[in-house]
């Protein structure tokens, strides 16, 4: 799921990729990274954006995962 995400999203469109990279790393592959892209649900996200949110740093982690979840979209028929 994560390295055509990362060098066709993070490498571009980040300014800073290696904090993009941070955050994919620590909080979501651990949680999404055995999931296809297709097999991504809603209640999946939530698990991450909550583990983001006891940190206290959800904001940046939500712009990625939209980023994620747009990827998903545009790759994926229907």
């Amino acid at each position: 799921m994560g390295t055509l995400f990362e060098a066709e999203v993070i490498e571009k469109k980040y300014r800073r990729p290696a904090d993009a990279k941070r955050y994919l790393t620590r909080d979501i592959y651990p949680v999404l990274g055995h999931y296809l892209l297709s097999g991504v649900r809603p209640d999946d996200v939530m698990a991450v954006i909550e583990r983001i949110q006891k940190r206290g740093s959800d904001q940046a982690a939500r712009g990625i995962l939209k980023r994620l979840y747009d990827y998903r979209s545009s790759v994926l028929p229907g």
